[in-house]
């Protein structure tokens, strides 16, 4: 059996001290196989984007320990934490943190170029035809629609093959064809051994995830597998209406 390809063993997130301390997440526990993408759902200010940040090594928990294959994160350096990001993880940023001075392709490649590598010019194609930004390829991000922005982002966090692949809303800025074309991708890598937390508060997008792990104030409220759509909705209202 596999090792897990991510680990996070009772982490919480607190912000301020005293009576002005901001619980974010508490004792979260979970594990990620490889292989497996799972949808992250909850309320707003449930902790969906903070926890994500913590797996991926963006944030520090407050407590606990984060592990990624065989790596704990947690206590790292920073540099033998942004080697190991580098190395093992992808990441697709809601507001997309593309750099506004290099173009598209070479925003792509830049986890290659970090990493003094030989880019990997097959996979980049295929991504790029994939994700049909070819035709955008010359232009800064700041020429470029949020959906497009998206995309590139999307096979920047895909083009090293990382171990475990993070994506914050990936489909938010995308029509629904495009969001469609975009989970396909996800749900391919995810067959060949990647994976795949992502958060996002579309059911559609949820009910395509082989495990959905629903927060409510900074907490595992439950995980579940194949609910449909409607049912999925049907668990947000509920949790909406419970949260504090």
């Amino acid at each position: 059996m596999n090792s897990p390809a991510l680990q996070l063993h009772e982490i919480s997130r607190h912000f301020g001290a005293g009576h002005t301390r901001v619980t974010a997440l508490e004792d979260v526990s979970l594990q990620v196989a490889p292989g497996e993408l799972v949808a992250v759902m909850g309320p707003s200010g449930s902790g969906k984007s903070t926890m994500l940040a913590c797996a991926a090594g963006l944030d520090e928990p407050s407590s606990g320990r984060v592990q990624v294959g065989q790596q704990v994160l947690t206590g790292l350096s920073d540099d033998a934490l942004t080697e190991t990001r580098r190395k093992h993880i992808g990441f697709v940023f809601q507001s997309y943190n593309l750099l506004p001075s290099l173009t598209a392709a070479d925003n792509i490649r830049l986890p290659f170029e970090l990493g003094g590598d030989r880019p990997d010019e097959t996979r980049i194609a295929e991504l790029v035809e994939r994700l049909r930004i070819g035709d955008r390829l010359d232009h800064l991000p700041g020429a470029l629609s949020g959906g497009q922005q998206q995309r590139v982002a999307i096979a920047r966090a895909l083009t090293t093959r990382p171990n475990v692949v993070f994506a914050d809303e990936p489909t938010g800025a995308l029509d629904t064809a495009s969001a469609r074309e975009v989970l396909d991708l996800l749900a391919e890598e995810a067959a060949l051994g990647q994976a795949i937390m992502l958060v996002t508060h579309d059911p559609m997008v949820a009910a395509r995830a082989s495990r959905i792990v629903f927060l409510q104030d900074g907490r595992v409220q439950r995980e579940v597998s194949g609910l449909s759509a409607e049912q999925i909705a049907t668990e947000m209202v509920q949790l909406a209406g419970a949260s504090r």
